[in-house]
């Protein structure tokens, strides 16, 4: 794939042509795709620099968003945001619990049903922040381009749940972009390394990126994507290893928690320097507050072990769901920053005796994917590239039913898009209203899962107990998004509901 320096691109303006981007949206950094000459290339600078951080810096009066601003995170972090891919769609408890060393407050807002980040200048939710980043990407674009841009193929970690995806498809309509497509991660990379036109193939896509962790397991027949199964876990990738090395540093030295806590983004840097020099070296020499001290690549495996391990359970859980044998994958393609580990590149050879696929750069492949599939929705005859993608539900979606139980209505791993219906029906005799609970998860028992809305089904007739029965259908699209429709036929009453974070949007 070429790379081009930023000067303005020169082409003959063709009335049918429509300016797509594929755009990797990282927790870490961003990376942009497009289409020149035939090819997908990667937008950079003059630097040939081509990773754009995730990093938003709040002023008075003024929102800066990028790599000239990476410098606030030591020296004004209460007004720079980072890895805010890892805060959306999550409670305010859940970012409290899981990230205690954030240092700005949190808010809720019982108007937006969101999580408030409040910098010293403004109180703004996390898909606000995302909107200002894609926003500043697709401005990014333009001017490179010196084109108007139509639409982006925007990818997502594979087991992103609902609210997630709704979310992330919220702060695109904020940014002011048409959104083509939400794409899996695992299915871009893929994409980008062409699998799609051999016959038959099987494919294990790894990616470990700055915040998350997906594993896909792919079959591809003729152009054919078939997502088998997919599973993951959305708070783990290269800001834990970050964080366990910030904290063994930390131990080096003599310093009081507050100390700590005050220095936290300082020691994150190091460690994040750390890490990177060591997928070159076997060991470093490293100055942190005048304190110099080796550190070698083995010390830094054995702080990380357990995450890594965590990573290889959740792959062969996943073949395991696929209902194949890992005998039976003939491709592993590594995606992500942090799969440059060699570590970790070492210990996925090792489980499944596979070569790993790496002639792309894991940093790159989403975004190439993203741009080819991009393209091919507004030129199907691009590069003789027809495909079809069908991916499927990350997580299980039901209802609660008497017994504080979960009633799956679709379970995990079925195909997209899919349309399923289920009756209920009283309990009590002469009953005027309905309880609907939707939830998301695995468990069993209610109180395990994750709660999406809660709301009061009314007016229904007033009958004996088990006489009216209420119909519940969950619809999801090709993008992973819900909506849910609740009808009673003897009084024509129905209800559509679109859910976001909690809340019922429209009904």
């Amino acid at each position: 794939m070429n790379s081009l320096n930023q000067k303005k691109i020169k082409k003959k303006k063709l009335f049918h042509e429509k300016t797509v981007l594929g755009v990797d949206f990282g927790t870490s950094y961003s990376v942009i795709s497009y289409k020149y000459n035939k090819t997908i290339n990667i937008i950079n600078n003059s630097k040939k620099e081509y990773l754009i951080p995730s990093i938003v810096y709040f002023q008075k009066n003024k929102i800066t968003v990028g790599k000239k601003i990476e410098n606030m995170l030591i020296l004004d972090p209460e007004n720079t945001v980072i890895s805010i891919k890892r805060l959306i769609g999550h409670s305010l408890e859940y970012i409290k619990n899981t990230y205690p060393n954030l240092p700005y407050k949190l808010e809720f807002d019982s108007i937006k049903k969101e999580v408030l980040i409040c910098t010293k200048y403004q109180k703004i939710t996390p898909s606000e922040i995302a909107g200002k980043i894609l926003r500043y990407l697709l401005n990014k674009s333009s001017n490179f381009l010196n084109k108007s841009i139509y639409g982006i193929v925007l990818t997502i970690p594979a087991y992103f749940d609902h609210i997630q995806r709704k979310n992330i498809k919220h702060a695109s309509e904020i940014a002011g972009i048409k959104i083509l497509r939400l794409l899996n991660e695992p299915t871009a990379a893929a994409i980008a390394y062409g699998l799609h036109f051999k016959k038959d193939t099987t494919i294990l896509v790894y990616d470990l990126g700055g915040g998350t962790f997906d594993v896909s397991i792919l079959k591809v027949s003729n152009g054919i994507f078939e997502v088998l199964a997919i599973n993951g876990d959305s708070q783990l990738g290269g800001d834990d290893f970050d964080d366990i090395l910030a904290k063994y540093l930390f131990s080096k030295f003599r310093f009081s928690f507050k100390k700590y806590h005050s220095s936290y983004r300082y020691f994150l840097k190091c460690a994040n320097q750390i890490k990177m020099l060591l997928s070159k070296s076997d060991s470093i020499i490293f100055k942190i507050y005048n304190k110099t001290f080796k550190i070698n690549r083995n010390k830094f495996n054995s702080l990380i072990n357990h995450l890594v391990e965590k990573t290889i359970f959740l792959c062969k859980k996943t073949i395991k769901q696929s209902c194949i044998k890992i005998k039976q994958i003939n491709e592993i393609i590594l995606v992500g920053g942090s799969t440059l580990i060699p570590y970790i590149q070492k210990k996925v050879e090792i489980t499944f005796q596979r070569k790993i696929l790496n002639s792309i750069n894991p940093r790159k492949v989403v975004a190439i994917g993203a741009g080819i599939h991009a393209v091919n929705l507004v030129e199907p005859n691009f590069n003789n590239n027809q495909m079809i993608l069908l991916d499927v539900l990350p997580i299980s979606l039901g209802i609660e039913i008497m017994g504080g139980i979960m009633e799956c209505i679709i379970p995990a791993n079925t195909t997209l898009p899919i349309s399923k219906k289920k009756f209920f029906t009283t309990f009590r005799d002469n009953q005027k209203s309905i309880i609907v609970h939707i939830l998301q998860g695995e468990k069993l028992y209610v109180k395990d899962c994750k709660s999406l809305a809660k709301f009061s089904f009314g007016n229904i007739p007033l009958k004996p107990a088990g006489k009216v029965y209420i119909s519940v259908t969950f619809e999801i699209d090709t993008n992973g998004i819900l909506n849910v429709f609740v009808k009673e036929n003897t009084k024509h009453l129905k209800m559509k509901l679109e859910l976001d974070s909690n809340s019922i949007l429209s009904h």
